[in-house]
């Protein structure tokens, strides 16, 4: 029986193979529904460095330096005014900081700086009163008419002195005297010294001086309606500084006069 040509068993050709069913994963899916222009997905991120580390490598963690108990000292005693010590403390401070594991150096600056401030307004102080400034009243007697007004030690009355204002305590350690044409309430009759060398004490020492100055206003002439005798005597604590003298004062019951009385 003859066989068609080119098909015999030697020459036939060989069998297409059977196509694979298509792949349907997610992942195949999801490459098929990608462009071929995309980015490629970005490397994952590193874990983050831990603290204490550096370049994978574990270092020791660094305390801070003790606070330095020389600068803290420098700042405290130049708030409380002490200036030449809290410069001295500043400047170990300095040197401390600087020169050794201590902080801080800016604690230091304060208290040094607190002590030249410090220092400066002792100086100052010291030289107001060396000009002056803070002297106390006037220790020296003028008699009669006051060319300006200026506060006088109640020792230091004269005959003639007008008196600004009477103070209403008992002691007076200073009054302040004015030219007598300005107001005044009482002008100095006359000073004498106390007639005894022994201190009677304050009330007995008054009435003495009471009954000198009351017939001292009536022998004057001053009329008891209008003035009053206003005497000034030494205080214990005067009479042992060896204040003797007492004053007597004609003081206006009708309130500020001008004019000279005597």
């Amino acid at each position: 029986m003859s066989r068609p040509a080119g098909n015999d068993d030697t020459g036939r050709g060989a069998l297409p193979e059977i196509p694979q069913a298509p792949d349907s994963s997610p992942q195949e899916e999801s490459r098929r529904r990608r462009s071929p222009y995309a980015s490629a997905p970005p490397p994952s991120s590193a874990a983050p460095a831990t603290e204490g580390t550096a370049f994978g490598a574990v270092i020791p963690k660094i305390d801070k330096p003790p606070l330095d108990g020389v600068s803290v000292a420098a700042v405290v005693t130049g708030a409380v005014g002490l200036g030449p010590v809290a410069i001295a403390l500043g400047a170990v401070g300095l040197r401390r900081t600087t020169k050794q594991w201590r902080r801080s150096p800016a604690i230091a600056g304060v208290g040094l700086g607190l002590g030249v401030l410090g220092t400066l307004g002792w100086i100052g102080l010291g030289v107001a009163a060396a000009l002056g400034a803070f002297s106390g009243p006037d220790l020296t007697a003028t008699p009669g008419d006051a060319d300006v007004a200026r506060t006088v030690h109640a020792s230091a009355l004269a005959a003639g002195n007008c008196v600004e204002t009477v103070p209403p305590q008992q002691e007076v350690g200073e009054v302040r005297i004015v030219p007598c044409a300005q107001p005044h309430l009482a002008q100095v009759l006359a000073v004498e010294d106390y007639p005894s060398d022994t201190y009677p004490g304050q009330d007995p020492a008054l009435e003495t001086a009471t009954e000198w100055c009351t017939g001292l206003l009536a022998e004057q002439g001053f009329h008891a309606d209008s003035f009053l005798a206003w005497p000034i005597v030494p205080t214990p604590a005067a009479w042992d500084e060896e204040i003797r003298t007492m004053s007597c004062l004609a003081r206006s019951t009708l309130g500020q006069i001008t004019g000279d009385l005597t």
